[in-house]
């Protein structure tokens, strides 16, 4: 991908053409917006952050505050949270969003000599936060022939790396993935834990599962993978990265945590990663915000937690209506797309450089994302719905130029 086509350098040159007056469509911002291209505020949140005079100023606990992660973990897991603590012995922390969540993991995966495998089509930030952490990584194929997560190709991986490393950190971006808003089957959900509880002692290394869920509450459902964290582990752990930025718009409150799942006979485990965590936290930014804690626990808890699901849903509805209008644009006009099941982004098949493209497309006013060399990122959650036949149109005679110069 070309420097100049960074999501961020694009986002800007949309900016300012929409400052300029041109009617733009702005498919690069992972933020809700409204049909005029502004925030959209959860009015939970807004009624949270009204009672900021009454919140918290001092330092918080370095691993956040009880109450705080309590109600995270009670969102998170829903009917399924008191079975937690009887099934599992349970590491939490809070964290700087779920980018925070993903460092603090990663980390703990080097000190532990373990290797990464992330998806090769994937958030771009999960190779920074890797290099930040020292952490070794490796991609793994996200799709098969078949259009399914490819297990298969994490598993070869093991094979091939199990003499280079202690274990591995299977990373999975469930639900809907970033970018190609796929999410996975509780079949997928059952394979990827035989992947690292059966098939990894066979293959004489261990291997975890790291569940990052930043789009969590845009699912149709909660995953089916919850309940699998519960059920009997051998060896292998369970972390989950938590954020509040996507469900409750609070994406500058920098709010997250780490859930870890160990099994029962783990606790000393347990009580070794909290303090590596601790330790990790006063080498970098000292301690979490208290403030944000607060904020978003009371969005979480009370009455404030009774509309919450429902305002959330509003939002998801949107998308979805998004979605819908951009995939019959796109199947009218012939153009190819991975496996999309909900969420955020959709991600087009291109039959040229995508860098190109963009070049196309922006000369259109059409605003996209490069997130490989033959495909294209679109924001479900940044568009107009009726956007979509425009952006399908674009990208029509984009492919069609580019085949011509060719």
């Amino acid at each position: 991908m070309r420097a100049q086509n960074n999501v961020f350098l694009i986002s800007d040159r949309a900016r300012q053409r929409r400052a300029q007056g041109v009617d733009v469509v702005d498919g690069t911002v992972g933020m809700m917006l409204d049909s005029q291209g502004d925030l959209v505020r959860l009015p939970a949140m807004t009624a949270a952050l009204k009672q900021s005079s009454d919140l918290p100023l001092e330092y918080p606990p370095v691993g956040g505050y009880a109450s705080y992660l309590e109600a995270a973990l009670k969102w998170v897991f829903r009917e399924l949270t008191p079975r937690v603590a009887s099934a599992t012995a349970l590491m939490q922390f809070a964290t700087l969003g779920g980018s925070g969540a993903l460092y603090m993991a990663f980390a703990y995966a080097r000190k532990l000599g373990y290797e990464i495998l992330h998806p090769d089509i994937g958030w771009p930030n999960y190779l920074t936060i890797a290099r930040a952490a020292l952490a070794p990584m490796r991609a793994y194929r996200l799709f098969d022939e078949s259009g399914h997560l490819d297990l298969e190709s994490i598993r070869a991986i093991m094979e091939a790396d199990r003499t280079r490393f202690r274990g591995f950190l299977i990373l999975l971006n469930d639900p809907c993935h970033n970018p190609t808003g796929y999410t996975m089957s509780p079949v997928e959900c059952q394979r990827a834990y035989d992947l690292a509880r059966r098939i990894a002692p066979g293959l004489n290394t261990r291997a975890d599962i790291l569940w990052d869920a930043a789009y969590l509450d845009f699912a149709s459902a909660r995953p089916d993978w919850l309940r699998g964290a519960l059920e009997p582990a051998g060896e292998s752990r369970t972390f989950i990265a938590f954020s509040a930025s996507k469900s409750f718009g609070a994406y500058g409150l920098r709010t997250g945590a780490l859930f870890g799942l160990f099994p029962p006979h783990q606790r000393k485990e347990v009580e070794e990663m909290t303090a590596y965590l601790q330790a990790q936290t006063y080498g970098t930014y000292s301690t979490p915000v208290s403030l944000s804690e607060r904020a978003v626990e009371l969005v979480m808890t009370a009455d404030a937690a009774s509309g919450v699901d429902g305002q959330i849903a509003a939002w998801k509805g949107a998308v979805d209506q998004r979605a819908q209008r951009l995939i019959a644009a796109l199947k009218r006009e012939g153009i190819g797309y991975l496996p999309y099941t909900e969420g955020f982004y959709l991600v087009v098949k291109s039959p040229v450089d995508a860098d190109d493209v963009e070049d196309e497309l922006e000369r259109r006013d059409v605003f996209l994302s490069p997130v490989g060399s033959n495909l294209v990122r679109i924001s479900l959650a940044s568009i107009r719905e009726e956007d979509g036949p425009r952006i399908a149109r674009a990208l029509s005679e984009a492919f069609a130029t580019l085949e011509e110069k060719a």
